[in-house]
């Protein structure tokens, strides 16, 4: 069993067919406490440029500023592989990169993105730039995020913020004995308290329509979390 903070750039953001262009992980300690302790520049990690085959859209380049030039001597994407011992991901947004690694359906997505927001509720934002400047001396952050959106960095600032969610937990008489708990903290966390679209967006769930409720659950793309909101409002 293996637990490492994972993070990807693509060719795309939207696109469905988006292929990695770069990938980066840090491997993580057996528990979640030593996280706390952990020196995140000494944590053992991974980078590698990867040829996606294919022209990368203007929109991703003006996020990632990797051009083209860049990939065309790498190798190509389809050599990426995440390690074969890998059982939990964590990232900021965990399910845009294991989609971009192939939805591997044997591990499990632990979203700083979704603790953050359940442990944080009166922030106003969770972009994961803009956690540094809430946690971070505000001179640190800057420096800290001027090489945000590079696969490696971002691993590293992940690792930052799940320090802070961890000792949060602590303080709450929450923290988990292993990176399985953690997991379900998070899948508890993933489940919204509040609609996040539509003519009832910002809405508490519990407080819906029940014919809106029922028209939403025949939707076939409904979020899976979402879902299971709806279906405790129901009962």
């Amino acid at each position: 069993m293996q637990t490492i903070i994972f993070d990807t750039e693509t060719t795309d953001y939207q696109n469905a067919g988006m292929r990695i262009i770069e990938a980066a992980w840090l491997e993580l300690p057996a528990l979640p406490v030593a996280v706390l302790a952990a020196d995140i520049e000494s944590l053992a990690s991974f980078r590698q440029l990867y040829n996606p085959l294919c022209n990368i859209s203007t929109s991703s380049m003006a996020i990632h500023h990797i051009i083209d030039d860049d990939v065309a001597d790498a190798p190509p994407y389809t050599e990426f592989a995440l390690p074969a011992t890998t059982t939990f991901i964590v990232g900021h947004n965990a399910d845009f990169d294991w989609e971009a690694a192939g939805k591997p359906e044997h591990i499990k997505r632990i979203c700083t993105l979704a603790l953050a927001r359940r442990l944080w509720p009166e922030l106003s934002s969770y972009k994961q730039v803009a956690l540094m400047y809430q946690f971070m001396p505000q001179a640190v952050a800057r420096q800290k995020v001027k090489t945000a959106h590079t696969a490696l960095q971002d691993t590293k600032l992940c690792a930052f913020l799940l320090q802070q969610i961890l000792t949060e937990l602590q303080t709450r008489g929450h923290m988990p004995a292993n990176w399985e708990q953690l997991w379900v903290l998070c899948e508890k966390a993933r489940i919204p308290k509040v609609m996040p679209f539509g003519k009832h967006k910002g809405e508490e769930i519990k407080n819906l329509p029940a014919d809106y409720t029922r028209w939403l659950l025949k939707q076939d793309d409904l979020d899976a979390y979402l879902r299971v909101a709806l279906e405790r409002n129901r009962l």
